[in-house]
């Protein structure tokens, strides 16, 4: 399936047989003005969620050329993060990335606060030191 762009005799956006889409600008996106949106809030932690999933390579067992590839598997998203999960009508589960990705962002942000911390605190040892050791050199008269 291909989609033209008016008055364009190149695709705008193409959905693969074997399942993969791709579009001319390489964006992927949703509606995220802040009109459209109320009770903005910070998001709750995500590190214990992120920390948990368990990113996988496998291939697909009816792939002919078995490509590796890399994600998770839903049944064990399922026990980390639920509502990340959804089934079609065939039982068959999906995951929704696009929140997965959110939730990473929000890891990393936490993860990158944390270094920012512990940076201080050797920065803040590493002068303690640097006057203990002068404190021991003039104790010791040297």
């Amino acid at each position: 399936i291909a989609l033209y762009r008016e008055n364009v005799s190149t695709y705008g956006f193409k959905v693969y047989q074997n399942g993969n889409v791709q579009n001319s600008n390489n964006s992927y996106g949703q509606l995220s003005d802040i009109t459209l949106k109320e009770n903005i809030t910070d998001s709750n932690s995500e590190w214990d969620d992120i920390k948990n999933i368990k990113v996988r390579n496998y291939n697909f067992k009816d792939d002919p050329d078995k490509v590796n590839m890399i994600g998770v598997v839903a049944q064990e998203i399922e026990t980390v993060s639920p509502k990340l999960v959804w089934e079609d009508k065939e039982g068959l589960k999906g995951v929704a990335y696009s929140v997965l990705y959110m939730k990473a962002i929000k890891a990393l942000q936490e993860a990158q606060a944390r270094i920012e911390i512990l940076e201080s605190k050797v920065e803040t040892l590493e002068q303690e030191n640097i006057a203990l050791r002068a404190r021991v050199t003039n104790l010791e008269g040297n």
